[in-house]
């Protein structure tokens, strides 16, 4: 089955992008690395990995990931994937959508 799932930003916890865009992918890995105690790992990472753990995807599904061309977008879309891939044994398309923006 392909999953087709919007990204946002939600795997940063509400961290701004404040440098480069490794120091951010840093931060976010290191979030990730420290997660709270007690909780569901997939449910509190993101909300994408939430609703693909609560859908129960399997390693044969397929998840496209469709994502801003913003840097913020981009970056956590490449970071939601490699969650994604490490978790669910999938390796997602990331897809940009061109011109999509937040405002």
């Amino acid at each position: 089955m392909l999953y087709i799932c919007t990204t946002g930003t939600s795997i940063a916890h509400g961290i701004r992008r404040d440098g480069s865009n490794e120091s951010y992918r840093k931060i976010i890995r290191s979030q990730l690395d420290t997660p709270p105690p007690g909780r569901n790992f997939l449910q509190w990472a993101s909300a994408e990995t939430n609703s693909l753990d609560r859908m129960g995807i399997k390693d044969a599904d397929e998840i496209a990931l469709l994502h801003t061309e913003t840097e913020d977008g981009k970056i956590c879309a490449e970071e939601l994937a490699v969650l994604i891939e490490k978790h669910f044994a999938i390796i997602p398309r990331l897809c940009p959508i061109e011109g999509l923006q937040v405002f």
